[in-house]
């Protein structure tokens, strides 16, 4: 069975990644200014590059520590990702992201956990 590995910049976070449809995967395409439908409705494709992005949906009651640690890897304004990938297979590329949400969950014994972390990661 394959292992599933996910790192951003080198540092392990696939403990955080929910396993059952947490990563979802979306190739897009990048269109010139020339790309559209002309009067008689023929679509005309101006393709200038091919894109990658990654929504993520992490595990439910992660701890204050963890989530820290995670939102200090985003941080930066690019992230070098390591991520199954669907058409190359197990690959690393330069992603940017602007947001990561979550929802305090719960207080047990003194410890913060957090629910409902996703984030969503655009290739450079």
């Amino acid at each position: 069975m394959a292992e599933i590995k996910y790192k951003i910049d080198g540092v392990d976070f696939t403990d955080v990644i929910k396993m059952d449809g947490g990563l979802k995967w979306k190739k897009f395409d990048l269109e010139s200014d020339q790309a559209g439908r002309t009067l008689d409705t023929m679509m005309r494709r101006a393709r200038i590059g091919k894109k990658r992005q990654l929504t993520h949906t992490c595990k439910p009651k992660i701890p204050d520590a963890r989530l820290r640690q995670l939102c200090a890897a985003l941080d930066h304004e690019f992230v070098q990702i390591t991520y199954p990938d669907p058409q190359l297979g197990p690959t690393t590329k330069t992603f940017y992201g602007t947001e990561i949400e979550a929802a305090v969950m719960l207080v047990q014994k003194g410890q913060l956990f957090w629910n409902g972390v996703t984030y969503v990661l655009t290739e450079r």
